[in-house]
């Protein structure tokens, strides 16, 4: 059985792929199956080295953009350093305002 895949343009058999594997690695994915359930897909090595680069990308990217979001932990001691501030200024106004 050979064919298309969702993610593959190529499905093979896995018998195929293991009597002749060179064929199979190339730009774009072949899906390898058994018996109809897809094992895995075979990919040429400078597909492989695209994917490590754009998840490598998306990584740094989502480092550098975590600098600048605080997490949630960081927002809860935000905002609870805030509420004490607040309940100090509070009871400052009331203070001066009970002293004069």
């Amino acid at each position: 059985m050979s064919g298309r895949h969702e993610h593959s343009e190529l499905l093979i058999d896995v018998r195929d792929l293991t009597s002749n594997p060179m064929q199979y690695f190339r730009e774009k994915p072949t899906a390898v199956h058994s018996d109809g359930n897809v094992l895995g897909y075979v990919i040429g090595v400078e597909l492989f080295e695209q994917m490590m680069k754009t998840i490598g990308d998306f990584e740094e990217a989502r480092a550098i953009r975590s600098q600048f979001r605080p997490s949630a932990e960081r927002l809860r001691e935000i905002c609870q350093r805030s509420a004490e501030a607040l309940d100090r200024n509070l009871d400052n106004n009331r203070n001066n305002l009970a002293t004069k």
